[in-house]
């Protein structure tokens, strides 16, 4: 994650995080790592700590989708 908030299309980018974006690259990072891509313990936390965040939301579209990448990376707590 570039921001502790999500993704943003380059590292200078003075635009917030987009929300659809973060989920997306946080879908795939996830599934890179099933697929045997090394990803680092602390990027790790913070991917899962983003999902917990937004499975929480008032945004039923991006509740839904994060917990769903929740599940398929076996963290349903």
């Amino acid at each position: 994650m570039i921001r502790e908030t999500g993704f943003v299309m380059w590292p200078d980018c003075p635009y917030e995080p987009d929300l659809e974006v973060s989920l997306y690259a946080t879908h795939f990072l996830l599934e890179a790592e099933k697929s045997g891509i090394a990803l680092k313990e602390d990027s790790r936390r913070r991917l899962m700590r983003f999902l917990k965040k937004w499975a929480v939301s008032e945004n039923a579209d991006a509740a839904a989708y994060a917990s769903l990448v929740l599940a398929q990376a076996g963290r349903v707590d």
